[in-house]
């Protein structure tokens, strides 16, 4: 069961992760769009969330972001570089 659970090879998810990685955070809906038709089992979206926080990033709610209760980057406010 190593069947990859994110498709890698699509630019969209690398520009997603990229763009998470700059915030420090991902919403659950922009999860559900990471993962791959099918993935329903608790515990590889669990895995997933695992390999997040491995490289700084943490799953919250679209609710917090906007109550503006995650703290934002410094530059929260400019565009996100090219390279992301």
């Amino acid at each position: 069961m190593n069947e990859p659970l994110i498709d890698l090879g699509n630019s969209s998810v690398w520009r997603l992760i990229r763009r998470a990685r700059w915030r420090g955070y991902i919403t659950y809906d922009e999860l559900d769009r990471l993962l791959l038709p099918g993935i329903v089992s608790p515990e590889q979206v669990e895995d997933v969330l695992e390999q997040l926080s491995e490289i700084g990033i943490r799953a919250v709610d679209a609710a917090e972001v906007v109550g503006s209760a995650i703290p934002q980057p410094a530059n929260a406010n400019e565009p996100l570089p090219e390279t992301c």
